[in-house]
């Protein structure tokens, strides 16, 4: 795996332009941001051959000691996905440092980052972290995205929302696997709901293979 620098206005006029056209005076197409990361033939062009910064980042799903599974709200002011429902925590990552040894381990830090900035969990408090996909959100240009769920020692009411998310919404109590999974399917219902948690759906219905799937997902019951 190779990785590059890129800041965040490299996504915003790449990625979050998605299918985004740029028409001239005459009517003709001057820019389509399709042709950045879509081929021809219309299929997803690999990342490494895409015009796109294709930053990574992602989501972790936490649920607290006393069985709550918690969902965030983004802030309205924000330039992506403003006012949006949320997993709990959710960003891109930072650059790594040389005491990285894996992938693993520098998105395993950057999730419990996420979580003590945006739910107020500290790194102590984050009990087990499984990921459970490595996707690409077509919404968002191909953007290479990761999705985790997480055990907390903590109860609900002692998080705090911060940093980009408004608030924190329990979306229900679970203790058992088979609640996880009604609880997702209930939520995948619903109009305004992140594609972090359809992915997740889907990967619980074991309709779509994951590089790491279900099988983390029971470890944490």
């Amino acid at each position: 795996m190779i990785l590059e620098q890129a800041s965040y206005l490299d996504q915003q006029v790449t990625n979050e332009l998605a299918a985004a056209v740029a028409v001239g005076e005459a009517g003709d197409v001057v820019f389509d941001a399709l042709t950045l990361w879509v081929n021809p033939d219309g299929y997803v062009l690999p990342l490494g051959m895409t015009g796109s910064a294709d930053t990574l980042g992602g989501g972790v799903l936490a649920i607290t000691v006393d069985g709550w599974v918690v969902g965030g709200r983004r802030g309205k002011g924000l330039s992506i996905a403003a006012g949006r429902a949320d997993v709990t925590a959710s960003g891109s990552f930072k650059v790594p440092g040389p005491e990285v040894t894996s992938f693993r381990s520098w998105v395993g830090a950057e999730l419990r980052r996420e979580l003590r900035e945006e739910a107020g969990a500290a790194l102590g408090e984050v009990a087990a972290l499984e990921l459970v996909a490595v996707y690409r959100d077509l919404y968002r240009g191909g953007k290479p995205e990761v999705l985790a769920v997480a055990r907390l020692d903590t109860r609900l009411s002692d998080l705090t929302a911060g940093d980009d998310m408004a608030e924190l919404e329990p979306l229900g109590q679970v203790r058992r696997m088979a609640d996880l999974e009604r609880l997702v399917r209930e939520t995948c219902e619903l109009d305004d709901v992140p594609v972090s948690f359809r992915v997740l759906g889907e990967i619980l219905s074991e309709e779509i293979e994951a590089p790491f799937g279900r099988s983390q997902l029971e470890k944490l019951f």
